[in-house]
């Protein structure tokens, strides 16, 4: 005889299997467990996922917060770079020791590869029609509680729960479009290989999908992240390399952002030369100058091959005239900047709580100055992380890779140590690191 408000608790606490258990249990205990059971929605550029989706926000569109958009699709695999993926997809459980494990090997893989040619036939069609962006367009019109909007490379989404993940596991029936077989159809291809490769087209690129879809509509989104599992493959910034009339629209919604996290790999096959690098730097700087609302910004840039980064700046070209007065996380990974760029965007950030800064290349100005800046100027900050620091070391220490392995930054800064880096500092800290 709990009250509704209380089970709804527990329901939170529970995995979306037992979830669907709990449901059948009473109408009470159902209305208690839907709202964490359908409180998430995954689309992707395949039609079962998409068909899916669709069910759900005509049934329970008003409990849906997350929308997790995955850019994992078909690439174009010849027979023998198939049969070499499904080898590894099943991790060497036919080793053709005997005529009938190899007999039986070869079977599905001929069936596999039917089943691949089939699903990457109508992928193809889908990424043509503009199926997933018409999906993606009707889930954030018809959904008015989406707050959060989760770009991902992974088929099954590894930034969403455990729990989440089983609801989308079993994600279309025992039907295949091959006669005799009563397979499920996440067995017809290995999982290993079932999604493969990023779709990085321009009409086709992630992001370019989500911003779009984001400037059509009124969705009032808060959160846009962006979690590769592969940096290598990470969705690039071609996105963002948008017209003035398109960069304009999504603009707007960016205004009502409070949480961004952005993992940025520059395509030097399609962006080249500094020029083109500078023009996508400068689209996603007139996006971010107008999340005026930010209150925790995450941007993590992957090396990019020749640019270095003392002469190329990426922190000024893309955060230089931002300002981010309500901002309270701030997480900054492989840019490179002054000391002068660093601290004018945190002087405009004074209500900060949480500051990480990592593989950062300070290429002008001292680290000493910076960490004591910070200590002097930002009284609310509460966690504070610097690791594997770059320059901004003077001599002996020019040439030094700081990583914070013994929690000397965080002493400092909050008022139990001296400062890491003075040379005295850096004399005992080379020791510990040569014993």
């Amino acid at each position: 005889m709990l009250p509704l408000e209380l089970l709804s608790l527990v329901c939170g606490y529970l995995p979306k299997p037992n979830l669907k258990q709990v449901r059948q249990v009473s109408k009470i205990w159902e209305r208690a467990a839907v709202p964490w059971l359908f409180d998430e929605i995954f689309i992707s550029q395949n039609m079962a996922d998409l068909r899916i989706a669709k069910l759900v926000i005509l049934h329970f569109k008003q409990y849906i917060r997350t929308l997790v958009f995955s850019t994992v699709y078909y690439t174009e695999l010849s027979r023998e770079s198939f049969d070499e993926q499904f080898d590894c997809g099943f991790d060497g459980e036919f080793d053709g020791e005997s005529d009938i494990d190899s007999d039986s090997h070869k079977s599905q893989s001929d069936h596999a590869f039917a089943i691949y040619c089939i699903a990457r036939k109508n992928q193809q069609a889908n990424l043509i029609d503009g199926s997933a962006s018409a999906y993606l367009s009707f889930a954030l019109t018809s959904s008015a509680n989406i707050r959060k909007i989760v770009l991902t490379d992974t088929s099954s989404s590894r930034v969403m729960s455990r729990q989440s993940l089983q609801a989308y596991e079993p994600r279309s029936s025992k039907a295949c479009p091959i006669k005799q077989c009563d397979l499920k159809d996440t067995d017809h291809i290995p999982h290993a290989m079932r999604h493969f490769g990023l779709s990085q087209e321009g009409f086709t690129n992630p992001w370019r999908l989500v911003l779009l879809a984001l400037s059509a509509t009124s969705a009032n989104v808060k959160e846009l992240t962006m979690e590769p599992s592969d940096m290598e493959l990470s969705t690039n910034t071609a996105g963002f390399s948008m017209s003035p009339e398109k960069l304009s629209q999504a603009q707007l919604c960016f205004n009502t952002l409070t949480k961004i996290r952005f993992s940025l790999n520059v395509d030097t096959d399609r962006f080249s030369t500094k020029v083109e690098t500078r023009h996508v730097h400068r689209n996603v700087a007139k996006l971010l100058r107008s999340a005026i609302n930010l209150e925790s910004l995450s941007l993590n840039l992957t090396n990019e091959p020749g640019v270095g980064m003392s002469e190329y700046s990426t922190l000024q070209s893309i955060l230089g005239r931002c300002r981010f007065p309500k901002l309270r996380s701030l997480t900054l990974v492989l840019l490179a900047s002054s000391e002068a760029e660093l601290l004018r965007l945190l002087k405009h950030s004074r209500n900060l709580e949480q500051l990480t800064i990592r593989g950062h290349d300070l290429t002008e100005g001292l680290w000493l100055r910076v960490a004591a800046w910070i200590r002097a100027s930002l009284p609310l900050l509460k966690h504070a992380e610097f690791n594997s620091l770059f320059g901004g070391f003077e001599e002996p220490w020019a040439d030094t890779e700081y990583a914070d392995q013994y929690g000397h930054v965080g002493d400092f800064l909050f008022g139990q140590g001296e400062n890491p880096f003075t040379t005295k500092a850096l004399e005992k800290y080379d020791a510990d690191i040569k014993a």
